[in-house]
């Protein structure tokens, strides 16, 4: 039996496209192992097509009640491609706007944009312009308390130009998404879905349209398996995130060397609880397919993309409870009908009656809380432990102080707050199983310690370091924490403070500590 090279070719780009899938598939079971009854709350703001994520791959977040929007721009460029000799130069640009109704439900309706300038033809100048909507649904559930499992739908009516739309080329993606949280800061994130594609439909004549044009179009002729997988490392007000995405063509016509395969990354830094600041970077792995006018259509992203944007974010439903059960409640988001009693006390999780051994329909229920200060401020990095039973969970709280703890059993349960340099809280509630509940905690009161040097030593990118600090004229030593943090009780004094740490270059400081105060010595090293 004889093999055609044609046939050879479809072995090929089966068995490459096979490689991958199972590339893909390896990244995604590093996920699911994640078990354990410890949660972590994080920020992981949203990409530029409006929902939580970095580009391709989104990030299911316990978000409630909040409204945001957003704007992106910058410049992408295509290499020379076909007979035309020149880059294609475009500006791209996308609005949308995603709306969490519930911690498992959310929707975005957006808008991406892009105007490309081709090199010139024999007719002269030629530019493209494109401007295409969307409407991308979400929802997800906790699985343990490190990992969510959800899907989305998203839905795109391209058009040959701005600002028409094409009806019949209405494409549909459905994605299967996984978020894990396997220690504090870090955030994985995987997607596998499908797309049907209708996109060719409103693509016009390849063969009366300019090679500019055709290099512009995001349609294609083939249907496509969607795969993705994303890192997210957040410390303080930055996160970084980088991501590698592919979408699959299902056609024995196309190269799977020329399906859209991308790799991303950005950086996203937080000016306040609303606004946010990116930076994100697009790089295309692909081979160039033909564009010739009898050539299958493929999209054609740009080689190098830039984009810098920022989002707000405004929680429009009352996400803090008041010590006096006054506030907007709902019979999924009850508030607390006791007040606390000094650092403890016993407040009910519900407005809901209860019977004498606190039992209700349900057997479990969601508690949540922001840990604040004295000052009102929030404390972000928290370590807040629930208690009930032989239940236990542990939270770190997010940079607004809020955290979230999903099945806890009902009856009584014990709320534990800790965070260095203030006193730890207890706090004793009472959950009802009727859904979400939030409580509101006593204020963390700092520790008196009396006179102290107290400080963090991190590296250049704020990762903390663990470094040996030695305080003269007492020579004495002691070692930071694995997060960079330290603390020693001194007399009041002048004092030299020497920090060394491998592979940085050690630092000198002088301090000078008075009666009952505090010293705070923050250091940042540098490399040898």
């Amino acid at each position: 039996m004889w093999i055609t090279v044609k046939e050879l070719l479809i072995i090929r780009n089966h068995a490459a496209s096979a490689r991958v899938v199972l590339l893909f598939a390896g990244l995604l079971g590093m996920l699911m192992p994640v078990t354990g009854h410890t949660a972590e709350a994080q920020t992981v703001g949203a990409s530029r097509f409006g929902l939580k994520g970095g580009d391709h791959v989104g990030i299911l977040t316990d978000d409630h009640q909040t409204l945001t929007t957003g704007a992106h721009g910058g410049y992408g460029v295509v290499e020379s491609m076909g007979p035309v000799k020149g880059a294609h130069q475009g500006l791209y640009g996308h609005f949308a706007a995603a709306l969490h109704l519930s911690p498992v439900f959310a929707v975005a309706l957006g808008v991406s944009g892009m105007a490309q300038f081709h090199p010139k033809d024999e007719y002269g100048s030629d530019k493209s312009i494109l401007g295409v909507p969307f409407l991308q649904i979400r929802s997800g559930v906790p699985i343990t308390s490190r990992l969510k499992l959800g899907g989305e739908i998203r839905i795109v009516v391209p058009g040959e130009k701005a600002p028409s739309l094409a009806w019949s080329g209405t494409t549909m993606d459905l994605s299967l998404l996984v978020t894990a949280m396997p220690k504090s800061g870090h955030t994985l994130a995987a997607t596998a879905g499908f797309r049907l594609d209708k996109s060719k439909n409103a693509a016009p004549d390849p063969v009366r349209i300019r090679y500019g044009d055709r290099v512009a179009m995001q349609y294609s002729s083939a249907h496509a398996i969607l795969m993705g997988i994303l890192w997210m490392f957040q410390f303080r007000s930055a996160a970084v995130w980088t991501e590698l995405s592919g979408d699959i063509l299902l056609s024995d016509d196309i190269a799977f060397s020329t399906v859209p395969l991308r790799f991303a990354t950005g950086v996203r830094y937080h000016l306040n609880e609303q606004i946010q600041l990116h930076l994100t970077t697009s790089t295309s792995l692909s081979r160039r397919p033909d564009i010739s006018p009898e050539a299958p259509l493929v999209p054609i992203e740009p080689r190098f993309l830039g984009l810098l944007g920022a989002t707000w974010e405004f929680a429009f439903g009352a996400r803090r409870g008041s010590a006096n059960g006054a506030g907007n409640d709902t019979a999924a988001d009850t508030r607390t009908s006791a007040s606390t009693q000094g650092k403890g006390g016993v407040q009910s999780a519900s407005g809901t009656p209860q019977g004498t051994d606190g039992s209700e329909a349900e057997t479990s229920g969601a508690v949540m809380s922001t840990v604040r200060d004295v000052s009102g401020l929030p404390v972000a990095g928290a370590e807040v432990t629930v208690i009930s039973g032989e239940f236990e969970a542990h939270v770190t709280t997010n940079r607004d102080g809020h955290f979230i703890v999903s099945g806890v059993p009902t009856g009584k349960a014990e709320i534990v707050v800790e965070m260095p340099f203030f006193e730890p809280s207890r706090t004793t509630i009472v959950v009802a199983g009727d859904g979400k509940v939030e409580v509101e905690l006593p204020v963390l009161e700092e520790s008196e310690l009396g006179s102290q040097i107290r400080g963090l030593v991190r590296n250049l990118a704020g990762k903390g370091v663990v470094a040996t600090i030695t305080v003269t004229p007492d020579k004495r030593q002691l070692t930071t924490n694995s997060d960079g943090e330290f603390q020693l009780d001194v007399e009041p004094g002048q004092y030299t403070v020497v920090i060394r740490a491998p592979g940085y270059k050690n630092q000198r400081r002088v301090v000078k500590v008075g009666n009952n105060s505090v010293e705070i010595l923050n250091v940042e090293l540098q490399k040898k």
